[in-house]
């Protein structure tokens, strides 16, 4: 989502009120109310990975909600996965063990949140594509410093910041500015180690086609 694509929904009377969701909280215009949704709990999970589907096996629920990061977009996913095989008359059991398996063998790839991790991706500005790629390389779960990034990403204090404030309003990034630390959710940043190279040569050619254009 960019500015214009909001604009024509903020038209109406001043006793109108709108929600919108976006991973891009740039697009908000000012006097807009932010209300971040941050990880959800395990609870959370594993009420939204069943919701609307029969019981299933508690503890192996609990397992693939675990392995998606408690991250709604992935959960959401694997909830359709499961939604999908069992319209075609699998049993509750038999589509756990599916999805269970296609994360073992394929990771996150299995499910169909590839497509909305480049929408936001492409957002970003080409050096913070890479700056974010490069990112990757510390561990999870791992609060990383300001000053470890900075040097990563050869930029000063400023800069630092400024690109990962803009990194942050695309919801790629999880900073925090008084603790001078940021991180990565692991379901991304498992998606940013096994695509760099894909996601590094989408950022080429997104450089590529914008100087065509220019030109």
């Amino acid at each position: 989502m960019i500015p214009a694509h909001l604009k024509p929904f903020l038209r109406g009377g001043k006793q109108c009120a709108r929600l919108f969701t976006t991973r891009n909280a740039g697009v908000a215009p000012p006097e807009a109310v932010r209300v971040d949704v941050d990880e959800m709990s395990a609870a959370e999970s594993i009420a939204l990975l069943q919701a609307g589907l029969p019981d299933f096996n508690s503890s192996k629920v609990r397992e693939i909600s675990e392995r998606l990061g408690n991250w709604p977009l992935a959960l959401e996913a694997g909830r359709a996965t499961l939604r999908r095989l069992l319209d075609d008359h699998d049993t509750p059991a038999g589509a756990l063990h599916y999805l269970e398996t296609a994360l073992a063998k394929k990771g996150t790839a299995a499910l169909s949140v590839e497509g909305a991790l480049l929408a936001s991706f492409e957002l970003l500005s080409a050096p913070n594509q890479r700056r974010l790629i490069e990112l990757s390389i510390f561990p999870e779960d791992v609060a990383i410093p300001f000053a470890a990034v900075a040097a990563l990403w050869g930029l000063d204090e400023f800069d630092t910041k400024e690109a990962a404030v803009e990194i942050a309003r695309s919801s790629l990034l999880r900073i925090d500015l008084q603790s001078g630390t940021m991180g990565l959710h692991d379901v991304l940043r498992s998606w940013l180690a096994e695509h760099a190279e894909h996601a590094a040569g989408y950022s080429s050619r997104v450089v590529r086609t914008k100087g065509a254009r220019a030109r």
